[in-house]
């Protein structure tokens, strides 16, 4: 999630990761990357639960995604995508370069 300071904040666990694996034979890592992404009723079932979450679910700053079984998602526009991707993948090669990325999503 690109919240205030995400660069840092994601930095800091890769590097936490990286000091516990260091050393260790045989790590097989592979790394999962989701993003965060909501439907209404995700939204309304969430808001319900946590009614005091700060978890910005606003559809106006996300872009609209239609599923291939015809539903509907909120996720983060094309250009907040590609800075996470690329960092992300960028930062993941630098720390732990024997990790496989299986996707980003």
């Amino acid at each position: 999630m690109p919240v205030d300071g995400w660069r840092e904040q994601y930095g800091a666990v890769l590097d936490e990761a990286a000091r516990a694996l260091d050393g260790v034979p045989g790590t097989d890592v592979t790394v999962e990357l989701i993003t965060h992404r909501f439907t209404a009723s995700s939204k309304a079932v969430l808001r319900g639960w946590y009614p005091h979450s700060a978890l910005d679910m606003d559809e106006e700053a996300r872009a609209l995604k239609r599923t291939r079984f015809r539903g509907q998602k909120y996720v983060y526009p094309r250009p907040v995508m590609t800075e996470l991707r690329e960092f992300l993948h960028r930062e993941l090669g630098a720390r732990l370069p024997d990790a496989r990325i299986l996707y980003f999503t």
